[in-house]
């Protein structure tokens, strides 16, 4: 059996400890070395109040580019259903997404995603309400 010395303990203690903090933490005080997926390339489908009150289904067909998000959804409250064109920004995690409408911006996405969720805000600009959304990717 070996004897330790007081001083070679501590210093094994120490080597162990760091090993755990390394291990632990990607350095930018995220301790679960991940913010969000790198890429959201995909379908996205959701459930989120209109602005109104009324609830409606959202599918968002998203394309990354580095940062940038483009893309089409398609919105269907009670019997109606459109489709038109999406542009946001993504990054760490975060996104910003506009869904256009008659030319202008109908609803903003502010969303926080993992590998296959994503939940945040969505604000109607024109109307200056906001509701909770969550989305799960499909595909």
């Amino acid at each position: 059996m070996k004897v330790f010395k007081i001083g070679e303990f501590i210093l094994l203690v120490l080597l162990v400890a760091s090993d755990f903090v390394i291990a632990g933490c990607n350095g930018d005080g995220d301790d679960n070395g991940s913010r969000g997926p790198a890429d959201i390339t995909g379908t996205w489908t959701g459930t989120g109040p209109d602005g109104s009150g009324a609830i409606f289904d959202l599918i968002l067909y998203l394309t990354q580019s580095g940062s940038e998000i483009t893309g089409t959804y398609q919105a269907t409250e009670m019997y109606e259903t459109w489709t038109n064109v999406l542009a946001g920004t993504y990054s760490d995690g975060s996104g910003v997404i506009d869904l256009y409408h008659r030319d202008r911006v109908d609803l903003t996405l502010t969303l926080e995603f993992e590998e296959n969720t994503a939940g945040g805000t969505l604000y109607s600009p024109h109307r200056g309400t906001s509701g909770e959304i969550t989305f799960t990717k499909t595909e």
